[in-house]
């Protein structure tokens, strides 16, 4: 299972003047189920007739695997009523107490009501980094010896923000160690504590700038 990467929301608004001169601005924004916490939010767009509109998110939120959330649009008719993605079909919560303006955090719901609303989110799964190629060399070396340990790491989503090598000895103590970027998705370390008689073993862990973990097999 993975975590989801947010691109955008889409929903169906009603760009009807029901003030002249003014049109509807609308907002929309993401909430956790379990205790109404703000999770992302997009500013207001004006929408001069009915159809669809798509909120980009610059910060592409991260919605964690197994884990309830509500989308809600926002706008400034039909008495700034906030309504949130159906719970069963035509069946949405509601909140129509709110001023329009900033989004309420954390977010409670007045109501259950039949709503028909049409809001959809675009995501991505969120996957960690990439390991491949890994290799060592020489695999036997004598006292002291330099044995190179090298990986190939991509990452398509997110920038690599660490690559350390865990290396445990024969006499079962182990140590980390920062492997160097050396060019393209190459990345290395050269390891010359080889003192003890035994087997070495490793494993390269990888972390990104949006948290996520992987690790050699």
């Amino acid at each position: 299972p993975h975590n989801a990467l947010i691109h955008n929301i889409t929903a169906y608004v009603y760009g009807i003047a029901q003030y002249p001169p003014a049109y509807p601005t609308y907002q929309c924004m993401i909430y956790r189920a379990s205790d109404g916490h703000i999770i992302e939010n997009k500013n207001k767009v004006a929408c001069y007739e009915p159809g669809w509109l798509t909120f980009t998110f610059t910060h592409q939120p991260i919605l964690s695997y197994n884990t309830q959330y509500y989308l809600c649009i926002w706008g400034n008719n039909n008495n700034a009523i906030l309504y949130s993605t159906p719970q069963t079909p035509g069946n949405a919560y509601y909140n129509s107490s709110y001023t329009f303006g900033t989004p309420p955090e954390p977010i409670t719901w007045t109501s259950q009501g039949q709503h028909q609303d049409s809001i959809f989110c675009r995501y991505t799964l969120n996957l960690p980094s990439q390991i491949i190629n890994v290799t060592n060399s020489p695999d036997t070396v004598g006292f002291g010896g330099n044995v190179t340990i090298t990986a190939n790491i991509t990452d398509d989503q997110h920038n690599i923000t660490s690559v350390k090598v865990r290396i445990s000895y024969p006499d079962h103590t182990w140590g980390n160690y920062s492997m160097t970027h050396d060019k393209d998705d190459l990345y290395k370390y050269t390891f010359n504590n080889t003192w003890l008689t035994g087997q070495y073993n490793y494993t390269i862990w990888v972390t990104d700038n949006a948290s996520n973990v992987n690790c050699s097999t």
